[in-house]
C-alpha cells in the first residue's frame, strides 16, 4: 500500500466519523418532544367555576356552571431536545385550548350545592402537583410534571389528543385516559 493509498483511506474514516457526529448532533438538536400520563388516578372532571358568591359570614364561595366541565388530566412533558422550547398553546381535540390567557382555578371543586341553574362549592382540596400554564419554558433536557386543566367543556370526550403548540412546531399526543374522579355527581 502507497503512501497516498494510506493518506486516502485515513481521510475517508476521517471525514466518515465526522459525518456520523455530525448527524448524532443534529439529531439531538431536533425538537423532541413527549406527553405522557403520570396517574390516571389524579386526573378529575368538575364544573367549571363561573363566578364568585359572597356568603352571609364574608367567605367568597365559587359559583360553577351547569353545563359546561373542567378536565385536569396529571402528565409529565419531557424535552428530548438539546434546545430549550417554549411551550406556547395546549389543544384539547382541537377544541378546547389552554393559553397564557386561560383562567384556571388553584383549588378542585369535589362537591356542590345546587342553587337555581348553577352550582355553589360546598368542598374542595388542593391540588398536589403544579399547574401547568403556557407560556412555559422547558429546558434542554429536562421534565415537568403537573396538570393540564381545560374549562368550559360542553361534551366529555371519548378520545383525549392533545397538541402542544411550541415555538418550534407544534405535536400532537393521542393519550389513552379513563377519568376516576368525577366529581359532577357528589352534590348534597
Amino acid at each position: 500500500m502507497s503512501n497516498t493509498d494510506f493518506i486516502a483511506l485515513l481521510a475517508f474514516f476521517i471525514s466518515l466519523y465526522g459525518a456520523i457526529l455530525s448527524t448524532y448532533t443534529a439529531i439531538n438538536e431536533f425538537f423532541r418532544l413527549k406527553l405522557s400520563i403520570i396517574n390516571q388516578d389524579k386526573s378529575f372532571i368538575t364544573f367549571t367555576k363561573s363566578d364568585k358568591y359572597l356568603d352571609e359570614y364574608g367567605e367568597y364561595l365559587g359559583i360553577y356552571k351547569k353545563n359546561f366541565y373542567t378536565i385536569g388530566i396529571l402528565v409529565r412533558i419531557v424535552n428530548k431536545s438539546k434546545n430549550p422550547t417554549t411551550i406556547n398553546e395546549i389543544v384539547l381535540n382541537n377544541k378546547y385550548k389552554l393559553n397564557s390567557s386561560s383562567s384556571i382555578d388553584d383549588i378542585i371543586p369535589t362537591q356542590f350545592e345546587a342553587i337555581d341553574n348553577s352550582f355553589i362549592e360546598h368542598a374542595s382540596k388542593n391540588f398536589d402537583y403544579t399547574i401547568i400554564k403556557p407560556l412555559y419554558e422547558v429546558k434542554p433536557l429536562d421534565t415537568i410534571e403537573g396538570y393540564l386543566i381545560f374549562n368550559d367543556i360542553e361534551e366529555i370526550p371519548s378520545q383525549f389528543n392533545v397538541k402542544i403548540n411550541t415555538v418550534q412546531k407544534s405535536k400532537t399526543f393521542h393519550l389513552n385516559l379513563v377519568i376516576p374522579n368525577d366529581y359532577r355527581n357528589e352534590q348534597i
